[in-house]
C-alpha cells in the first residue's frame, strides 16, 4: 500500500541526490582535486542520514504486539509457522502475479548490478 511505496520514494530521492552531489562535484573540483579528497565528500554526506536512521533504530519503541510476541516466543526469538503454505497458495491462485513480480524484481535487481 502506501506505506510500501515509500521505499520506492526513497530509492528515487536517493539516486537524485546522488546525481546531483556528483553533478555539484564535477563542475566544483578538477580531476586531480577529486582523486585526492573529493571522493570522500559524498561519503560524509551519508553520514548525516545514517545517522539520523541509527539514532532512530536506536530509540524507537517496539509495538505492544511485538513485545507480546518476544514475550512468549523460546529463547526470545519470534517463533512463526513455515510461510510455505502461504507460498502454495499464492501460487495456486496467483501464478501470473508472482511471474510478474519476479520478472519486476529480476529488473530492478539488474539495474542496480549492471
Amino acid at each position: 500500500g502506501q506505506a510500501s511505496s515509500l521505499v520506492s520514494l526513497g530509492t528515487q530521492l536517493g539516486l537524485g541526490s546522488a546525481t546531483l552531489v556528483a553533478a555539484l562535484l564535477r563542475a566544483v573540483c578538477t580531476p586531480q582535486q577529486m582523486l585526492v579528497w573529493g571522493w570522500r565528500i559524498p561519503f560524509f554526506l551519508a553520514a548525516i542520514p545514517g545517522g539520523v536512521s541509527l539514532y532512530y533504530a536506536q530509540n524507537v519503541e517496539e509495538s505492544e504486539e511485538f513485545l507480546e510476541a518476544t514475550r512468549n516466543s523460546s529463547n526470545g526469538r519470534i517463533v512463526k509457522e513455515s510461510g510455505w503454505d502461504e507460498v502454495k497458495e499464492l501460487l495456486q491462485y496467483l501464478p501470473q502475479g508472482v511471474i510478474c513480480m519476479t520478472g519486476i524484481s529480476s529488473m530492478i535487481a539488474l539495474y542496480y548490478v549492471a
